[in-house]
């Protein structure tokens, strides 16, 4: 394939930041480990270099911050660990309070926070998790996705990487997070991510104890993820290894028209906050709680925060939610296709 060389010396340049900014992030992870292990908390890492077994050379592979999972009582520890090393708390831009109200926030109704310090020019975040959820929102998807009842903290392994000891989900439990994760965070956006399952799947799906993943993955809803996933996979006409479930194991392929090839485009479309949302409305089996998602974003007044620009302050009048919505969607396409 004849590449020009403005593309291929774009790659080589992305390619040296990607590890240089890893190089980093592996050693500052080296150094948490440690003193969290003093202070008799040890994290399991999530995602990003948990997947170092998957690729030749793990610091290649783009990350922007390391998560971690820790039980509910080791809060106080690592929160103190992290604030006496330089690390402030990190507040994303579309809240709407004081930083006080953020962490009071996070520590009291959410599952993690992030921890951020600079080092010149350069951010490390960490991402800490005491449970993973799928949903914060609080649209009707919290209740069809229960992801934060899976019993994550179980299901912990030893791994080591680098001369480095770790805490890491056993590969069930990994590929459940990584499709999860996906999906919910993600509305199946995003190559890279895909990039994680494709190589998880090619490189240990034989292994995996799939009668293990179907006892943990029940919901309906969930199972669609599941079978959602695998036929992303599919579609790309990938001879994978033998013992892996076809994907009308976990999904029957009940969907709306279109839906699943709307899934398949966003794996390479660029971010977009009209189709995060709708990817959210797709994202349930049954046609009435599709409808409700829509109906909760559409009309309920607790929902338009997620649709107001960072430079909107005021509150949009009920009454006017749904036309102010519509206006967005419009706005947003107009802006696509002008692009």
């Amino acid at each position: 394939m004849d590449v020009p060389d403005d593309i291929l010396n774009k790659w080589s340049a992305d390619s040296r930041k990607t590890i240089v900014f890893n190089t980093l992030l592996q050693q500052e992870l080296k150094n948490i480990l440690a003193g969290l292990k003093e202070l008799d908390v040890s994290p399991a890492l999530l995602k990003g270099f948990a997947l170092h077994s998957l690729y030749d050379d793990i610091l290649a592979r783009p990350s922007s911050d390391i998560d971690l999972l820790i039980k509910r009582n080791e809060y106080r520890k690592a929160k103190d660990f992290f604030t006496e090393n330089l690390f402030t708390h990190a507040m994303i831009c579309g809240f709407r309070g004081t930083m006080e109200q953020y962490i009071d926030l996070h520590e009291n109704y959410f599952t993690e926070i992030s921890f951020q310090k600079k080092i010149g020019l350069l951010a490390i975040n960490i991402d800490l998790h005491w449970e993973l959820d799928g949903i914060y929102d609080g649209s009707p998807l919290d209740k069809l996705f229960p992801i934060d009842k899976y019993p994550w903290q179980q299901y912990i392994e030893v791994d080591h990487w680098d001369g480095v000891s770790f805490h890491n989900l056993i590969p069930e439990m990994q590929f459940i997070n990584l499709a999860v994760h996906f999906a919910l965070h993600h509305q199946f956006q995003g190559a890279k991510w895909f990039l994680d399952i494709l190589l998880f799947i090619f490189r240990k799906g034989s292994d995996l104890n799939w009668r293990f993943i179907d006892e943990i993955v029940q919901e309906p809803d969930c199972r669609k993820i599941l079978g959602v996933t695998l036929r992303l996979i599919e579609s790309w006409e990938i001879d994978l290894p033998s013992g892996i479930p076809d994907w009308r194991h976990f999904w029957n392929g009940k969907a709306w028209p279109y839906e699943f090839q709307y899934f398949q485009n966003r794996i390479f479309s660029d971010p977009s906050k009209i189709g995060h949302h709708f990817a959210k409305v797709l994202m349930p089996l049954n046609s009435m709680d599709k409808l409700k998602v829509l109906a909760y974003y559409m009309f309920n007044k607790e929902a338009i925060i997620l649709w107001r620009t960072d430079q909107q302050t005021k509150r949009i009048p009920g009454v006017l939610q749904p036309f102010y919505i519509m206006l967005r969607v419009y706005r947003e396409h107009r802006n696509r296709k002008h692009q």
